[in-house]
């Protein structure tokens, strides 16, 4: 939802809070290298979710939407962003 949301309607509050996901996971020490297969996993879990409304297009949307939020993620990695 938080994806979704950041994708659809991008402000400030979200940014930071995908900020603070990407520090929470340095700081539990997961690899940053293993964020690619979670984002990947995610589509694939959309896919099923979606059933047969999944289509081309939707991966497409679903795609951009977390290709618009992974940056923010990398962001609060790379800089161990918390509040």
């Amino acid at each position: 939802t938080l994806i979704e949301k950041y994708y659809s309607q991008p402000g400030d509050a979200i940014h930071q809070y995908l900020r603070v996901l990407g520090s929470r996971h340095k700081i539990r020490q997961i690899p940053r290298e293993s964020i690619p297969d979670f984002l990947r996993t995610i589509l694939v879990t959309l896919g099923v979710f979606h059933g047969d409304a999944w289509s081309e297009a939707l991966e497409r949307q679903w795609q951009d939407a977390v290709n618009t939020a992974s940056p923010a993620i990398y962001e609060g990695y790379d800089q161990h962003f918390h509040v």
